[in-house]
């Protein structure tokens, strides 16, 4: 059950400072091409969103 909660709060921290990140890229990228920075937020958010999906795979699978 700890290793339980403790996954979820490392899921939890990994998400909030992968969208720190992104914050922080879109805010240094305003000065470049609205296309480069339309093509790196998406990038991001699809890597991000993988990230996700393969950790709750893996979380459901080992339960």
């Amino acid at each position: 059950m700890l290793i339980h909660h403790a996954s979820c709060l490392y899921a939890y921290l990994l998400l909030c400072g992968y969208t720190h990140l992104l914050h922080l890229a879109m805010e240094y990228s305003v000065s470049l091409f609205p296309l480069v920075r339309l093509f790196t937020s998406f990038c991001m958010l699809s890597v991000g969103c993988f990230v996700l999906l393969t950790f709750c795979i893996w979380h459901g699978s080992t339960r």
